[in-house]
């Protein structure tokens, strides 16, 4: 039979060992809160800010490595002078190599156009192609609202992507603006998404 120390003993380690849970799970909301500007029902497994500017995009924290079936949010932020994109890539030159192809023949066409025009006529052209591209290459393989986000200078937002196979994923920005004809992936705008089995 237990005395009443050890019975007082288990009860204050329970209360403990509650405190500790509920302060944990705590800390957990407000650190949430705290980087998105929201409170949602429950954390994330995963949380990448993203910040993109000229011609990076770097993740905190780094490497950006998620588990298959874990859902990872990303709070994408554009720090730089124009506007960026986070893509996702399924072949980084080829995609790279069409914006670009897809500009000079533009400018060689039309020498009339100025470089603004040009880069207009290439996104609108390129938008749906690609969108539909990528959608071909990931469907299976990660899930998402959207595989082509697009953010003005000072722009956030934010996006929860569940990836379903291992593997690496590029994320890019193929905008024009300031590396016409080339587009920032070029210049090394691009980062890596390792998934790793659970």
């Amino acid at each position: 039979m237990a005395s009443s120390s050890e019975g007082g003993n288990l009860a204050l380690l329970a209360t403990i060992a509650i405190s500790v849970v509920f302060f944990a799970a705590a800390a957990v909301a407000l650190g949430y809160y705290l980087v998105f500007g929201e409170n949602l029902a429950g954390p994330p497994q995963n949380i990448y800010v993203i910040r993109l500017s000229e011609y990076t995009i770097e993740a905190s924290p780094e490497p950006i490595i998620v588990k298959v079936g874990q859902p990872v949010v990303f709070k994408i932020v554009n720090e730089g002078a124009v506007e960026h994109e986070l893509m996702f890539v399924p072949n980084l030159q080829m995609m790279a190599d069409m914006i670009m192809n897809a500009a000079i023949r533009l400018q060689e066409q039309n020498p009339e156009l100025s470089e603004e025009e040009i880069i207009a006529m290439v996104d609108k052209r390129h938008e749906m192609v690609m969108e539909e591209m990528i959608e071909k290459a990931l469907k299976g393989k990660v899930e998402g609202e959207e595989f082509m986000i697009e953010l003005e200078p000072g722009e956030s937002t934010v996006a929860t992507f569940t990836f379903l196979e291992p593997g690496i994923y590029v994320i890019a920005c193929m905008k024009l603006d300031g590396t016409f004809p080339e587009p920032h992936a070029k210049e090394g705008m691009f980062n890596q998404i390792i998934v790793v089995e659970g």
